[in-house]
């Protein structure tokens, strides 16, 4: 769908057409479900999110201004709603990340089993999961969802120099833990 489509069925929603909503949450429903799923790294919970995004994006359409584009608005309001349903199912003693993280993904061979195949690509993976959190964010926000830096900034709400800066050191922590995993390889 490219951006001239996406405004014509914003304006028709914004217009009462409820219908034209539908290609929109065809377009970007995977997007919205894998930043549940990356977030919260539980399958229902990612599906449930998914829908409630899609309603809370559906009814503050009206305040979409088109000064990013509709994905990178879509994509804020998605990783937000996320981060908030992490916080309360944590306060509610659900299992800790890492648990929930090793189960769910571990049933998830289409996202996680080829990680498992390589062993760089499971040093990788090591690696990311010691990054914090906003930094693991914006690796994988401008590697593997090839976002811009602006569009980062944008998605997050953060400055474009905040964002190079979280880049940067990012970079050098995940540089970091893989030469310390190289030098344990090669110890072993």
């Amino acid at each position: 769908m490219n951006q001239l489509h996406e405004q014509d069925c914003i304006e028709a929603v914004l217009k009462g057409d409820s219908r034209a909503y539908a290609p929109l949450v065809t377009q970007y429903q995977s997007m919205v479900y894998g930043i549940g799923l990356n977030v919260l790294k539980d399958a229902a919970q990612a599906e449930d999110l998914a829908q409630e995004v899609f309603i809370k994006a559906y009814k503050s359409l009206g305040s979409f201004e088109g000064k990013s584009k509709f994905s990178t608005w879509l994509y804020r309001i998605a990783y937000y709603a996320a981060l908030d349903a992490k916080k309360k199912r944590d306060r509610r003693g659900v299992q800790a990340w890492e648990e929930v993280h090793e189960k769910k993904m571990g049933e998830s061979p289409a996202l996680e089993g080829h990680w498992e195949e390589d062993p760089k690509k499971r040093m990788i993976k090591t690696a990311m999961g010691l990054l914090p959190a906003d930094q693991k964010t914006i690796i994988e926000l401008f590697y593997f969802e090839e976002l811009s830096l602006k569009e980062i900034a944008q998605a997050l709400g953060m400055s474009d120099n905040n964002v190079k800066v979280k880049l940067h050191r990012a970079r050098k922590r995940l540089y970091t833990a893989l030469e310390g995993q190289k030098q344990t390889l090669i110890a072993e």
